[in-house]
């Protein structure tokens, strides 16, 4: 077989050859793109479907060979199978095989041509092999070891007890509030609050409030139930009886002095049985105990390595580019862990995407 010489620079050949190998081949007619239908159903059938292992029996017959180096069929029959079962079909015939093949090929001279001219050695192709070692370690010893049917009943209803709030959550509101030094001041300030939208009553917020806490994001409370215990019990008497977005309340006492309060969301409760969410638990608890095995193992390696250092100081000097401010820009905060968007909108219609 004819070898080829390339001239390549850059690190940037392990991408090259991939795209090349796997990506320069010839386009699928358009008869043969996938509907929605057959995703779905592809879906299904990977998920009923595993694929037996290549017959041991295989494993030493050779279907091609490229300069020295050996391509068996159960190579060839592992990539064929790593497609999805859609594109697999494609597949069956001797000249698809051949086509597929061909790239295999490809990519092996590519590979060989590389490593002739020293980019094994290069730091970011190590860095890609170590990587791809890591994570067939990582496979094979904490997610081929945990097997989903292995997690008992027991073990499922436990973890669904010690989490249930994160299953089950009450009715919450969302206000934002003018919290004012006299009943007068308020009484004065409400009748403008009610003819007021969101965006001009976060307004009257920043310029009348006096609680620092929330004055500088327009009075905005975030959401909270009815048995908060940081909002003032008067403020959640009075927000929960607020029926719809923009509805405004006061002046309501509290020790603080009197709020204004302005409605800017609801959520309903939301009530999930054990059975409901079932399959949600069993892949957490199996994320957890592949989380807890790798964290133990990682933390026994360290115990047998030589022990490392790290210079803090060095590190302190790392400099990070976060890039510019969103809320500078005027775009929306990203969202927050507690599933709240924080950031100033400008219209009402944001703040209900915002709650949807």
């Amino acid at each position: 077989m004819r070898k080829m010489t390339l001239k390549v620079t850059g690190t940037s050949l392990l991408v090259f050859l991939l795209g090349f190998a796997w990506g320069c081949t010839k386009k699928e007619p358009e008869a043969e793109q996938k509907t929605e239908k057959e995703k779905k159903e592809d879906v299904k059938e990977r998920e009923s479907f595993k694929v037996p292992p290549c017959p041991e029996e295989d494993k030493n017959k050779i279907v091609a060979k490229v300069d020295g180096v050996e391509i068996t069929k159960c190579e060839l029959y592992d990539k064929i199978h790593q497609l999805s079962p859609y594109i697999r079909r494609r597949y069956t015939t001797l000249e698809r095989k051949k086509e597929f093949l061909d790239r295999i090929i490809r990519f092996e001279l590519l590979a060989q041509e590389a490593k002739r001219q020293g980019f094994d050695k290069d730091p970011e192709v190590k860095r890609a092999r170590n990587e791809v070692m890591v994570q067939k370690l990582s496979r094979k010893l904490f997610q081929e070891k945990f097997d989903p049917k292995n997690i008992t009943e027991k073990e499922l209803k436990e973890f669904y007890e010690k989490h249930k709030n994160d299953y089950n959550k009450p009715a919450m509101v969302r206000i934002s509030h003018i919290l004012l030094g006299s009943k007068e001041k308020a009484e004065k300030l409400l009748e403008e609050s009610k003819k007021a939208d969101s965006r001009e009553f976060r307004q009257l917020a920043k310029e009348n409030s006096m609680d620092k806490q929330t004055k500088d994001r327009g009075g905005d409370m975030r959401y909270f139930s009815e048995d908060a215990d940081n909002v003032p019990k008067p403020i959640v008497e009075a927000a929960f009886k607020l029926e719809k977005r923009g509805d405004v309340a006061g002046p309501i006492k509290t020790k603080q002095g009197w709020h204004i309060i302005r409605m800017a969301g609801r959520r309903r409760p939301i009530e999930r049985g054990f059975q409901q969410v079932r399959q949600l638990l069993k892949n957490r608890v199996l994320r957890q105990k592949r989380m807890d095995a790798q964290e133990k193992f990682v933390e026994d390696l360290k115990k047998k390595t030589t022990p490392f250092e790290i210079i803090e100081e060095n590190l302190k000097a790392v400099k990070i580019c976060a890039g510019p401010d969103r809320a500078k820009r005027g775009l929306p905060r990203r969202r927050h862990p507690d599933g709240h968007h924080h950031h100033h909108g400008k219209k009402d219609g944001k703040d209900k995407k915002a709650d949807k």
